[in-house]
């Protein structure tokens, strides 16, 4: 949809009528309205993922709902950091800050099925990164593993 932008992955909300879609190349979030009358999405905010001040390459990764629906997380490669939105009741987002990784080049992102844990799997360091949600919805670091290049990264059910 934007010329150099190249949408990487997408995150619909619980209602099915918004979507959240993460652009590899500018480092961008879409949040479009879904129409299922007629099937179109008509865009309603576009926000970056990383801070104002950051001047380096931009590339971001994988985009995660909270299971409540109240906060959005996306994995920024390098700038080796995970973005944090707070969604409102309108589903628009306001970004609230970016919390670094010790995941070098962090392409994965998944939350655990209780939705109280996030993890990022770095690419570059083979090293899965976990962080605390808190009661806000920031990402805290809370250690991580050794696995042979992270790349994807899912909870299977038993």
């Amino acid at each position: 949809q934007f010329p150099g932008s190249a949408t990487r992955h997408s995150a619909w909300n619980a209602k099915g009528n918004l979507l959240y879609s993460v652009s590899e190349q500018d480092s961008m979030v879409t949040v479009s309205a879904f129409d299922p009358a007629t099937g179109k999405l008509t865009e309603r905010q576009r926000i970056s993922t990383l801070p104002k001040s950051y001047q380096g390459s931009a590339a971001a990764g994988e985009i995660v709902l909270s299971k409540d629906g109240r906060n959005l997380y996306v994995t920024n490669r390098f700038y080796n950091s995970i973005a944090h939105f707070r969604v409102g009741a309108n589903g628009l987002l306001t970004y609230g800050g970016d919390t670094m990784t010790a995941a070098n080049h962090p392409r994965m992102l998944v939350t655990d099925p209780s939705g109280r844990w996030l993890f990022a799997g770095g690419q570059n360091n083979d090293t899965i990164a976990a962080y605390r949600i808190g009661p806000n919805g920031t990402p805290q670091p809370a250690g991580t593993t050794a696995a042979p290049t992270p790349v994807s990264l899912a909870f299977m059910d038993n």
